[in-house]
């Protein structure tokens, strides 16, 4: 699984053959590799493919062309995949394309001018303006995106975290990211490939531990908390990760103080009364309903856990 998504009161699930409800139906006509998903203000879905981007105001039913992204320098024209989407609260979308690629688009579903684009050639970005290219950050291949409440949108790359606020982007650390998320209270957490990082103030970052306990009815599951490549804003504003570690995998919540995860994975690791759950247990996608977490796994297909249930 490749990404979920609640829209219209159900959840669809991105896999390499094409797009699914979540009770097994393939939504037509959306066949081969779902590389995104992610839903817009206004009850909009969104859907990243190689070919481009899709959009659908019916919950996934049908779909229609989105903007298209721009021409790319002479110097490379190979853009052929969508990486990330990310929906900001004020209508505009941003996606990261063939892992090297930025662009935003303003609020509405069709062909519309581009606001700003940036794209790596070599080991730096350029960024179009005016209809023409110019050098604007040095950057390595970008991986995640996403917004705060104020608009501002924060990308996570090889070459570190930037935020683009007031037309100008901020390099704010230059260690390498796979994924970004920011809460309501403004905390950043910024996911690499080994541990998690937490900021309170957008600037200063401290490293946030990986060991875990959890206590349940079944007994207590311990481990560590890595290879995070996944990071999700619930509902209620709190910040999700999911963890692709072969070895241990899981999904783990930001504290609501502190700069620790606490894990929620009884069910998902494990069998309650049997066991360890034997197998890859990676997390690969995180999304939420009204009153359920839903976890899609690279080997064991799909898990929801409700308020009063572990995952199934």
């Amino acid at each position: 699984m490749s990404a979920l998504a609640w829209a219209a009161g159900g959840l669809l699930v991105a896999t390499e053959s094409g797009l699914y409800r979540a009770v097994g139906e393939l939504v037509a006509p959306l066949e081969g590799p779902v590389l995104g998903l992610t839903a817009w203000p206004g009850a909009e879905l969104w859907c990243a493919r190689a070919s481009g981007l899709a959009c659908s105001r019916d919950g996934g039913v049908t779909w229609q062309p989105g903007p298209q992204a721009p021409a790319p320098p002479p110097q490379q024209r190979e853009v052929t995949s969508l990486r990330a989407l990310a929906a900001g609260p004020d209508g505009r979308l941003c996606i990261v394309i063939h892992t090297s690629w930025l662009a935003f688009y303003p609020e509405s579903a069709g062909p519309t001018p581009l606001l700003h684009a940036a794209g790596m050639m070599r080991d730096h970005a350029w960024v179009f303006e005016g209809g023409a290219w110019s050098p604007a950050l040095e950057s390595g291949p970008l991986h995640g995106a996403c917004f705060d409440r104020e608009g501002r949108a924060w990308v996570a790359g090889d070459g570190g975290l930037w935020r683009f606020a007031d037309g100008a982007w901020h390099h704010v650390v230059s260690r390498p990211a796979i994924a970004v998320a920011v809460d309501p209270r403004g905390r950043v957490v910024l996911a690499t490939t080994r541990a998690a990082f937490l900021s309170t103030d957008g600037k200063t970052f401290a490293a946030m531990g990986t060991s875990y306990r959890e206590k349940g009815p079944w007994g207590s599951l311990e481990g560590n908390a890595e290879e995070l490549t996944t990071l999700v804003l619930a509902p209620d504003g709190a910040v999700w990760a999911a963890s692709a570690s072969a070895s241990s995998g899981g999904v783990f919540r930001l504290a609501g103080k502190g700069a620790h995860w606490e894990s929620h994975n009884f069910g998902l690791l494990n069998i309650p009364g049997v066991g360890s759950r034997e197998g890859d247990v990676r997390v690969t996608a995180l999304a939420f309903g009204p009153d359920a977490a839903f976890a899609g796994t690279a080997s064991h297909g799909l898990f929801q856990r409700t308020r009063t249930s572990v995952p199934q």
